[in-house]
């Protein structure tokens, strides 16, 4: 199970063994994941050239967050219907946006402020 830091992106990528004509048109690769909490994002991947297609995440949920793939050519089983869990270790650096997470607006509206608080 591949790990990543709390905050930090993680990439992994899918290889298609079908070979599409206009693969950044004819192609649209989501990846439902489903943090430790029961709520699962839709994040979409990118095509990276050739039958390459690739995914990017950063969590702020510590634990084993599941994923799987969704294709909208449902018969290539490389691309469609794979699952598969990344692990989310706490960071252990002291950099800010990292250790608190991103920056949202805060509850007055009026400033910003970690996620964390």
């Amino acid at each position: 199970m591949p790990i990543a830091q709390q905050n930090h992106l993680t990439e992994w990528s899918f290889t298609s063994g079908k070979v599409y004509a206009d693969p950044f048109n004819d192609v649209v690769l989501d990846v439902d994941i489903t943090d430790p909490d029961g709520q699962t994002r839709r994040v979409p991947a990118f095509w990276a050239g050739e039958q390459t297609w690739r995914v990017r995440y950063a969590s702020d949920r510590i634990g084993a967050h599941t994923w799987r793939s969704v294709c909208s050519d449902e018969g290539n089983a490389d691309l469609h219907g794979q699952t598969g869990q990344v692990e989310i270790a706490p960071y252990a650096g002291n950099h800010p946006l990292f250790a608190h997470g991103p920056l949202r607006v805060s509850g007055n509206g009026r400033y910003l402020e970690h996620a964390d608080g």
